[in-house]
């Protein structure tokens, strides 16, 4: 395992309640609908997804994340929530771990890298999550959704999403028609 990920999960372990208290709390000023959830039972679901992203940036296995994601459609989409309601509340996730890493006290660089290992992962699965969430609000039963499977054809077919592999946004900024930056030193 590479070191930006070891500080990761690390970092994502020590500060869980943390994140998962301010995830809690920025995602329901941005979908008040969330605020009829008790805290303690979203502080609960949220330390879950994150104990299951710590699992699958150690080990790859995408079994434990891929059952909470599902598990929280079902339970969110009983309850009346909708895909919308999703969508506005994953914003709350990334700013708070981006935050909550910075303060932790390690070098800033590393702790940047360790982030990027986060949100490289953790895109692709909110991806996932709510384009699942759509497909259920469609009709389909939650015995059509395979979480054994990392590929599922995108609601639109055009594409599959790949929700349990990691992506690089350094690389959708790569522009290839141009140089890579130059490093410049202070004189």
């Amino acid at each position: 395992m590479d070191e930006e990920s070891a500080l990761a999960i690390r970092l994502l372990s020590e500060q869980r309640a943390r994140i998962a208290a301010g995830v809690c709390r920025l995602g329901a000023k941005l979908e008040p609908r969330f605020e009829s959830i008790p805290a303690e039972v979203t502080e609960a679901s949220i330390a879950t997804f994150l104990r299951d992203l710590e699992h699958f940036l150690a080990t790859g296995d995408a079994g434990p994340l891929a059952s909470t994601v599902r598990a929280t459609i079902r339970l969110r989409r009983h309850v009346g929530f909708t895909a919308a309601h999703f969508a506005v509340y994953s914003h709350a996730y990334l700013p708070i771990i981006r935050k909550v890493f910075l303060q932790s006290g390690e070098l800033p660089i590393p702790v940047l890298r360790a982030y990027d290992k986060v949100e490289n992962a953790v895109l692709p699965v909110m991806a996932r999550l709510l384009a699942d969430f759509a497909l259920a609000g469609e009709g389909v039963s939650d015995d059509e959704f395979d979480d054994t499977q990392p590929s599922l054809a995108s609601p639109r077919g055009d594409r599959a999403l790949n929700p349990f592999l990691s992506l690089s946004v350094d690389e959708e900024l790569t522009d290839p028609g141009r140089a890579t930056p130059v490093k410049r030193s202070l004189p």
